[in-house]
């Protein structure tokens, strides 16, 4: 059915009924914009305005599809001609929008795939079960979960229940590639203070860990009260300008705080570096809050000091 014959035809016998394209639309109840576009070839009338147009421009239904005026004695070739043309337009008509049909759902189910993908990672990332994914099999220590379009597998100890943190091994992705990932651990790594020759693991009075995710934030904090309020085991013995070092690559110093006896912060300077600190010129016992990061987050530890 060729579009640009049938809009010039219409162009043609609007003209001959001195009719303006405005006026043309008005009487078909459609925009002047529609009307431009059957002439120009763009698109076609709606099958319902067939009857309506080809009275209105005074030709038949025949000669409107044809785009020209149709002689008694090729009535019937014409009218054939016609028919074949239209089924052929309307299957073409129909394959087209089955294929943006077909594209919608394919665009819809991308973004399906992307955002729970983008979900299901971030949360296990932060050491949560993930939200779309369910388990489907268990081989030995490996367990695997499918999510819609990807999955993840990881190998634990006891049981596929287990919280993350716990595996040995973590891997997620696609469902032919995956990628191994660490999560979010809750737990602060230990943290040695050496002091000279003397090494002495101090019992951490209190901690807070965390990790920032996006805009959330994520952590959790055992017994994070002042460190004066704590109870030690150990109390490290040293001397003016010593210098004390955390025994972890791991961890890095980030701030510090010192404590008297009665609980008051003092003002005082300290001196620290990424993983050493000097202890200050002060006599008698004093309580070290030390705020450090790793990849895990920020933490922070405090112990107890007798400076001599």
């Amino acid at each position: 059915m060729n579009q640009e014959k049938i809009g010039g035809f219409i162009s043609k016998k609007r003209k001959e009924k001195k009719l303006t394209q405005e006026q043309l639309a008005e009487k078909l109840n459609v925009s002047k914009n529609a009307v431009s576009k059957w002439e120009r070839g763009i698109c076609l009338m709606d099958m319902s305005l067939l009857k309506p147009l080809s009275e209105t421009l005074d030709v038949s239904v025949n000669e409107l599809l044809n785009g020209e005026e149709i002689k008694k004695e090729e009535l019937k070739e014409k009218t054939d001609e016609v028919l074949n043309n239209t089924i052929d337009y309307s299957n073409k008509k129909l394959k087209k929008f089955k294929h943006k049909v077909l594209f919608i759902i394919l665009i819809i189910l991308f973004l399906i795939f992307i955002s729970t993908f983008m979900i299901d990672y971030k949360r296990v990332k932060r050491n949560e079960d993930p939200l779309f994914m369910i388990f489907i099999k268990e081989k030995g220590d490996t367990y695997t979960y499918l999510g819609p379009g990807y999955k993840m597998i990881k190998k634990t100890s006891v049981s596929p229940f287990e919280p993350l943190v716990n595996s040995q091994d973590i891997h997620f992705g696609l469902w032919l590639f995956t990628w191994k990932i660490d999560v979010f651990n809750p737990n602060p790594y230990n943290v040695w203070v050496i002091n000279n020759e003397k090494r002495v693991l101090m019992n951490i009075g209190s901690y807070c860990i965390s990790d920032m995710v996006g805009n959330e934030q994520m952590g959790i904090c055992v017994d994070a009260i002042a460190p004066y309020e704590m109870e030690y085991k150990e109390i490290l013995e040293t001397s003016k300008g010593d210098t004390l070092v955390l025994d972890s690559n791991l961890v890095k110093i980030k701030d510090v705080s010192i404590f008297n006896s009665t609980g008051d912060e003092l003002d005082i300077p300290i001196s620290y570096e990424k993983s050493s600190l000097v202890v200050p010129n002060l006599e008698g016992e004093y309580y070290i809050r030390l705020f450090t990061y790793s990849k895990r987050g920020s933490a922070s530890y405090s112990f107890k000091i007798k400076i001599n």
